[in-house]
C-alpha cells in the first residue's frame, strides 16, 4: 500500500481514500487561490487548507515592525549575528526593550492589524 502516510492510515480499514498533496512550502492564502482551480478539476471530496498568522500578509512583508539596530552596520551587525553568541543575546535584549518601552510594534500586533 503506497501513498502519504495520511492515505496509508485513513485506509487502514479497509477505506477505499485517495490524498492528493498540493502543498507548496511557502505558499500564502494569496497563492492558494490559483491553486485551487487545479484542485477542483479532480473534483475532490475534501480539501484541508493549512494557514498560518503571516499569510494574511500575502507576498508584501514591508509592513512587519523593524526594531531600531544596536548597531547601525548592516554588515558588521549580521557578522556578529552569526558569530557571536553574546552580541547575539544582547541584540535580543535591545529589541525586547524597545517593545517594553513602545519603540516599535509587535509582530503579533501587526499581524493582527492586517488581519
Amino acid at each position: 500500500m503506497g501513498g502519504l502516510p495520511i492515505e496509508r492510515r485513513l485506509n487502514d480499514k479497509k477505506n477505499s481514500y485517495r490524498v492528493y498533496n498540493f502543498g507548496i512550502s511557502g505558499a500564502e492564502t494569496v497563492d492558494h487561490i490559483g491553486f485551487l482551480d487545479d484542485i477542483f478539476k479532480i473534483e475532490p471530496d475534501f480539501i484541508i487548507l493549512q494557514w498560518f498568522v503571516n499569510d494574511v500578509e500575502g507576498h508584501d512583508k514591508s509592513a512587519r515592525p523593524t526594531p531600531y539596530r544596536l548597531i547601525p552596520s548592516h554588515v558588521l551587525s549580521n557578522f556578529l549575528h552569526r558569530n557571536s553568541a553574546s552580541f547575539y543575546l544582547i541584540n535580543r535584549q535591545w529589541k525586547a526593550l524597545q517593545l517594553q518601552v513602545g519603540l516599535v510594534n509587535s509582530y503579533e500586533s501587526s499581524m493582527n492589524a492586517r488581519l
